[in-house]
């Protein structure tokens, strides 16, 4: 634990339901401005490198395409939210 994480952070984070969700990527869409969407949803506050991280250990074949997303793939997310 870092020593700037305060209790009600804490009691927060245990209050919250993992979620897991499917998203269809549209038109546009990045996988960089994806996970920015949902890091931002996710309780537990991780920086956007952290958050992309989980994403690439859920959905193997961005890894295999270098984080390349198209039009009506569909990716895992998982996120906490309370």
């Amino acid at each position: 634990w870092s020593s700037d994480v305060c209790s009600s952070d804490l009691f927060q984070f245990i209050n919250a339901h993992l979620i897991v969700e499917e998203y269809t990527v549209k038109a546009g869409d990045t996988f960089w401005n994806i996970a920015q969407r949902y890091a931002n949803l996710d309780e537990r506050h991780m920086y956007i490198l952290e958050y992309h991280d989980e994403i690439y250990a859920n959905n193997p074949e961005l890894v295999r395409r270098n984080g390349q997303v198209y039009p009506g793939d569909v990716i895992s997310i998982r996120y906490y939210k309370e």
